[in-house]
């Protein structure tokens, strides 16, 4: 009995080591999508931007922006301008002390976070005295999420 005890332990350990392991490695969409929101809801105007960066290619997939004063488009031959509207834009404005987050919602469509999934994300932050809520969408392209369209409210 003994001699088949210890072969059946090794093998349950290994399994679980295996297990545990995959889904260490593992990050499921929801989980992307949420550290997303809190690293684009919280922080300094510098750290903030340079996660959204990641998330923006306007050669792969057009960035509509909407604020309460004007609706833009950035495509290929513009990041530039895009580039300028980040740094002198709402979501640069932190009064030098970084943006605190109240509450980030994401919300998933079509799959999971396979090739045609799309995603909502939207942060409410406090800066200095104010809240600020902005709306991300997102698209899946390949393995990365790309910002399709960002609503500042």
């Amino acid at each position: 009995m003994r001699q088949h005890l210890i072969p059946l332990l090794v093998f349950i350990l290994t399994g679980t080591g295996v297990a545990i392991t995959t889904d260490a490695m593992f990050v499921s969409a929801d989980e992307q999508l949420d550290s997303l929101g809190e690293a684009l809801g919280e922080g300094l105007c510098d750290e903030r931007l340079r996660v959204l960066q990641r998330h923006l290619d306007p050669d792969r997939h057009p960035i509509r922006i909407q604020t309460r004063d004007a609706q833009i488009s950035y495509g290929p031959d513009d990041h530039e301008a895009l580039e300028a509207w980040l740094e002198e834009g709402p979501l640069s404005d932190d009064g030098g002390r970084g943006w605190h987050l109240l509450q980030s919602a994401v919300s998933l469509h079509g799959g999971h976070g396979g090739e045609h999934a799309r995603a909502s994300i939207t942060t409410r932050s406090r800066i200095a005295s104010s809240e600020r809520t902005v709306v991300y969408k997102l698209v899946r392209d390949n393995q990365h999420w790309l910002v399709s369209r960002i609503r500042v409210l």
